[in-house]
């Protein structure tokens, strides 16, 4: 009893000397009251004895966040935490207030030992109507406008009785709760000199970014550390977690069967951020393979999950030749350990993945250039037309394309597509629609019927959710009309006399159906006219307020074209689309092909 009371006393001076902060991780602090806040739907936060947030808001409201973004809101915000921690910690209890905003509140103590190290605060919601005068007043002090703050409270819900005797009931278990969390810190940092070891050993295992080399460093360092027989570690692969790496054990007992998580209630335990701990492997149900073990002389042994930034990477399982349990600091040093180990083998694992990418990346730039030379190398000369191009892929490689085939005397196939996705499989897509498009081309000049014969391809060679969006057209120089079908694609734009139609004829996007039939459209062309192709990616560029660049912008463009060329005017539109987007950068790929009847 004697050494209790000297332990706790320990502790409490402890806690008097450092801060919230230092008593317990502050992610763990978090991860508790976001789990709060969750279940309840309430605002939480966790503040030191100064009424500073230690933790960030969970579920803060609009109401709340609008007026903490002010000057006046911030100041106000810190003197009602700082009055509800002073008098939380003087009373020993939950008090309730009603903030500068209107909201009631509550503050609950975090004590460790009688001392109070921080309260948790939880709230944010009105008991009952705020005046319009007091609504008045918060506006003409933060400057923000009133109906802004009305229609922000609207969507706060109100307090009700049994709602507030249940929150409360509800923050004294969590206050208590993080109170003992508090005191496990307190324990941890004053024995933190006996981890030294832990801590030379953790800089041996995270000294190497080999992840071959990691896992077994991890596998000996856990067996020295917790005195054991053996190790073995092994990472989630989907459903299964496959060996690894291990130390000091056969051959014959790591290849004893598969894992799968789902039947393994030790391994999902010890994924949840559990220590598993199994005195008698022979005797205990949830051991998958119990013969293996005696074969190998195991009796006993531990689990935990190797866990990284909240997310379970694999399992660390340790064996001793005896019937053993380990004590609470044992525990600690070997979680800490874990802790250690799943950064590291996480750091080797991303290092790994950062050679792969520089390879794919080489890769990619490869079939960028290979994609490019799919481009026609300029447009044709057409006497009549004045014809440009360009296309910008958003990244190296792109799923958009344009072409131009010529189809004997006075006619030229000119299409543009756009396929579904990003990057190589959107490319190697592409890749595929054209060649097929320039096959059909050679046994038939009809839109519809290269739309219908391309839809029929990609139905049956396409993977599900993979379409394409094709406009395909054929110019006649000579009878100065544009034969046309569409497959699902932005309507092009035909712009005569300040006026824009679109040419929308046609059917489904290719790929979708493959009974779809499509329907075709001749439109005869005058001097002066303008007909633009584009794909989506300059109608749906974002701006940095999630703001599109629409057709309407477009079609403005356009008609202030006056009597520029064609190559101009893709200038005018790209610089356009550049500067809509501003800092928010292209997040689609760009293409599209002005046509100029002179």
């Amino acid at each position: 009893m004697k050494t209790n009371e000297t332990k706790k006393t320990g502790v409490g001076r402890l806690v008097r000397e450092v801060t919230l902060g230092e008593l317990v991780d502050v992610s763990v602090l978090q991860r508790v009251q976001d789990s709060f806040a969750e279940t309840t739907g309430i605002s939480v936060s966790i503040r030191d004895l100064k009424g500073r947030a230690v933790t960030r808001p969970s579920t803060q409201n609009e109401y709340c966040r609008l007026i903490g973004g002010t000057k006046h809101g911030r100041q106000c915000c810190r003197e009602s935490n700082a009055r509800a921690v002073e008098r939380a910690a003087r009373e020993h209890r939950v008090v309730k207030y009603v903030c500068h905003a209107g909201l009631s509140q509550f503050a609950a103590p975090i004590e460790i030992e009688g001392v109070c190290v921080g309260t948790i605060v939880m709230g944010d919601r009105p008991e009952g109507q705020i005046t319009a005068a007091r609504l008045a007043d918060l506006a003409r002090r933060t400057g923000l406008p009133v109906s802004k703050l009305e229609d922000s409270l609207d969507t706060v819900k109100r307090w009700s009785d049994d709602e507030m005797t249940r929150a409360i009931t509800l923050l004294v278990a969590v206050a208590n709760s993080v109170a003992g969390l508090c005191y496990q810190g307190a324990e941890l940092r004053s024995k933190l000199r006996d981890v030294s070891a832990l801590f030379e050993v953790s800089k041996v295992i995270t000294g190497s970014l080999d992840l071959e080399k990691v896992l077994y460093l991890v596998a000996k360092s856990a067996t020295e550390v917790a005195d054991a027989k053996g190790c073995s570690i092994r990472l989630l692969d989907g459903k299964h977690l496959v060996i690894k790496s291990f130390f000091n054990l056969s051959d014959r007992y790591i290849n004893k069967g598969p894992v799968l998580v789902e039947k393994s209630a030790i391994d999902r335990a010890a994924l949840r951020g559990e220590v598993v701990q199994i005195p008698d492997m022979l005797r205990d149900p949830r051991v998958l393979y119990p013969k293996d073990a005696e074969r190998e002389g195991i009796r006993s042994g531990v689990s935990l999950g190797l866990i990284s930034k909240k997310r379970p990477i694999g399992t660390l399982h340790l064996y001793s030749a005896e019937p053993r349990k380990l004590g609470g600091e044992e525990v600690e040093v070997l979680r800490l350990l874990a802790n250690q180990a799943a950064v590291a083998i996480e750091n080797a694992q991303l290092y790994q993945q950062s050679l792969e990418k520089r390879r794919l990346d080489k890769e990619l730039q490869v079939a960028g250039r290979i994609q490019e030379q799919l481009l026609p190398e300029r447009p044709p000369e057409i006497p009549g037309f004045d014809i440009a191009a360009a296309s910008r892929p958003c990244s190296q490689v792109g799923g958009d394309f344009y072409d131009f085939v010529p189809l004997g005397k006075n006619r030229t196939a000119i299409v543009i597509a756009d396929v579904a996705g990003k990057g190589m499989p959107a490319a190697l897509l592409m890749a595929t629609a054209r060649a097929g498009m320039r096959a059909h081309l050679e046994a038939t000049s009809e839109p519809r019927q290269l739309a219908r014969r391309l839809n029929r391809n990609l139905c049956h060679d396409a993977r599900s959710g993979q379409f394409v969006s094709l406009f395909c057209s054929v110019l006649n120089a000579k009878d100065r009309t544009l034969l046309y079908s569409n497959a699902g694609h932005n309507p092009p734009l035909l712009v005569r006399g300040g006026a824009a139609h679109p040419m929308s004829k046609g059917g489904l996007v290719l790929g979708a159906d493959e009974r779809e039939s499509y329907e075709q459209e001749e439109v005869p062309l005058k001097s002066g006219d303008l007909v633009i192709f584009y794909t989506d990616g300059i109608t749906e560029a974002l701006n940095s307020a999630d703001d599109l660049f629409g057709t309407k912008r477009l079609v403005g463009i356009l008609r202030r074209a006056g009597r520029a060329g064609a190559r101009e005017i893709i200038g005018r539109v790209m610089d356009a689309v550049r500067q809509f987007s501003g800092g928010a950068g292209q997040s689609d790929d760009i293409s599209l092909v002005v046509i100029r009847v002179e």
